[in-house]
């Protein structure tokens, strides 16, 4: 889940994010309503548009029921109300209004609507008549944090506890029933649970460490190290079986962690120091980068495995959709990828591929100062040859003018052209014409412009009155009117285990120049002549 509070991104409509309970479908609030589209492969389901800006959607699975919540500039509902939005009838079965503070969040199971307050969750059950079951105070929560399971058996929940990077979980259908896990030091950043609600992933503000927790108990069971840099963590899922995570970061990356084999493993006493304890936990063993966003663009985006096997879904807050497909041994799969479908608000980027990072070879460090040598004397060279130009003086042929040129200067002179002031008054005239004529072509032109938009939104409107299923084909694109299909990306595969070589490379690139282009198009002019 990603708010988007300020909508500084490309098409930058959006303002929520969010995943269903499954992962295989996702939605986003926007500046005029909802869209809701299947995770993979990307297909719009539903939208409704409103007036002004939904900031918060909640699914219920796949059901018709939605959470909603206004935001942007204008919110459609106030920012302190939830409104149970059915999707058939299009109309509001439920509303939570007058409460104390403004909404962060939305969570919904079958038998209840969890409401995420700044500072307070209130439980409510999921009827037409309202009644606070229970409420819980938290730490400081504007990003909403909190964990709900969906399953009729269990109805575990997880959220920030008063004290800074605790996590208390709690059974809805006792209360009473709660534990505390210590989870990080700083405030927590993300959480997630795993499809059966038996485990939970956490990460702090400072984003280098994702534990793995025993819901039931608390104990801490995986610990997963995601770099030594802080950064923000965006995304936390498991995938079905809860053999993998896969964690999105502010710096544009999504790291994937395995969590087969054994459980996490204490260090001494005499060895708590950090390289210890950064030796001790986990490692990715898939690193992908999105392409569209880096620790210096930092554009929110989700992540979550897709329907295919290890494959990776990531959709980003500048609406962009991208699908990776990994190996665990390291070999690359190209696919056919294409679209035949028009988004409004998402586009598609080609199929990518991740590869398993590999531990980097550690080189003689007499062969890195080898190397600076190198480069240093060349540079050193370059400077003398240029001091060496600089002394030398230009030949006399240059500074001067020949004789026969001076003699003749006169001849070099355009005489000065005399014109009446008839004339400059007759040329004003003209001028004047033409740009009047010019106006009324313009303005002829813009207005059948406006004409024929004015009359293909009134054909739109009506046609939405008549049937939405044809309005809905109107704004679709036929693929049969101009047919594309890509068989890519165009590039070469990598080599299967290709080592680099060790050593400096010199760059053979062909640089065009302005004197290089002007020389071919001269010679390009000459040949059509």
């Amino acid at each position: 889940m990603v708010t988007l509070l300020n909508s500084r991104f490309y098409d930058s409509n959006l303002l929520y994010l969010g995943f269903n309970q499954d992962h295989g479908c996702f939605a986003c609030g926007t500046g005029c309503g909802y869209r809701i589209y299947h995770t993979d492969p990307l297909d719009e389901k539903e939208r409704y548009d409103f007036s002004n800006g939904i900031g918060h959607v909640a699914m219920l699975y796949k059901y018709n029921y939605l959470g909603l919540v206004g935001g942007g500039l204008n919110p459609q509902f106030p920012t302190n109300e939830v409104v149970i939005w059915d999707d058939l009838e299009r109309d509001v079965v439920i509303r939570i209004s007058d409460l104390p503070s403004r909404v962060c969040g939305v969570r919904l199971r079958r038998d209840r609507i969890v409401v995420i307050l700044e500072q307070m969750i209130k439980v409510y059950p999921f009827s037409v008549e309202l009644e606070l079951l229970v409420e819980f105070e938290t730490a400081p929560n504007s990003n909403g944090l909190c964990c709900l399971m969906g399953h009729a058996d269990r109805a575990l929940m997880a959220f920030p506890a008063k004290q800074p990077g605790v996590v208390r979980t709690v059974d809805l259908a006792d209360p009473t029933i709660s534990i505390e896990i210590a989870a990080h030091e700083s405030p927590l950043a993300c959480m997630a649970f795993n499809n059966d609600g038996t485990l939970l992933a956490t990460a702090s503000e400072k984003g280098t460490l994702i534990r793995i927790f025993d819901s039931q108990n608390g104990l801490k069971l995986h610990e997963f190290r995601r770099g030594t840099n802080p950064a923000v963590i965006y995304s936390i899922s498991f995938n079905v079986d809860s053999t993998l995570l896969c964690v999105g970061s502010g710096h544009g990356t999504v790291h994937v962690f395995s969590l087969s084999g054994s459980s996490i493993t204490y260090p001494k006493k005499s060895e708590k120091n950090f390289l210890k304890k950064y030796m001790s936990a986990k490692h990715s063993f898939v690193r992908i980068q999105v392409p569209t966003v880096t620790k210096y663009n930092q554009v929110p985006f989700i992540c979550a495995f897709g329907a295919e096997p290890q494959s990776l879904i990531v959709i980003c807050g500048d609406a962009s959709y991208y699908k990776f497909i990994f190996e665990k041994t390291g070999d690359f799969s190209r696919q056919r990828f294409s679209m035949h479908f028009a988004l409004r608000y998402f586009h598609s980027s080609p199929m990518l591929n991740a590869e398993p990072l590999k531990k980097k070879k550690r080189i003689d460090p007499a062969i890195i100062r080898g190397r600076l040598e190198r480069k240093k004397k060349k540079i050193e060279k370059s400077i003398r040859l240029l001091l060496k130009q600089s002394k030398k003086l230009k030949p006399i042929e240059e500074l001067t003018v020949e004789n026969k040129v001076k003699d003749n200067i006169q001849h070099y002179i355009r005489p000065k052209s005399e014109v009446s002031d008839e004339e400059l008054q007759q040329r004003t005239v003209f001028l004047k014409e033409w740009a009047k004529y010019q106006t009324k072509q313009y303005n002829a032109h813009h207005n059948q412009i406006r004409v024929m938009m004015k009359s293909q939104l009134k054909a739109l409107e009506e046609l939405k009155l008549e049937s939405e299923t044809l309005y809905r084909s109107a704004l679709e694109v036929n693929p049969d009117l101009i047919p594309c299909v890509f068989d890519g990306p165009v590039s070469t595969p990598p080599i299967p285990g290709y080592e680099t070589p060790d050593g400096d490379y010199k760059e053979t690139t062909l640089l065009l120049e302005n004197h290089l282009i002007e020389r071919l198009m001269c010679k390009s002019s000459e040949y059509y002549e």
